[in-house]
């Protein structure tokens, strides 16, 4: 039997990019990192993988990007 890496506490878990996970918990997202910790907090309304090192996210009906910190990508 394999060991716990990730606690079961998130009800969906996709595999990591770049490093990432996405997390889905009470239907919001966020990223957790290897370790389990969450790095990006689980606010949004939907959100995609890592890929570039950045992700698109929504958040109250705003779509838009954000880095590895979850700081907003200005254009």
């Amino acid at each position: 039997m394999g060991n716990i890496v990730i606690k079961p506490i998130y009800d969906d878990v996709i595999r990591f990019f770049d490093g990432l996970a996405l997390v889905e918990q009470n239907k919001k997202f966020g990223y957790i990192d290897t370790s389990g910790n969450v790095v990006i907090p689980i606010i949004y309304d939907s959100a995609i993988n890592f890929e570039f090192a950045r992700a698109i996210v929504t958040l109250d009906n705003r779509t838009f990007c954000i880095n590895r910190y979850g700081e907003e990508i200005k254009k």
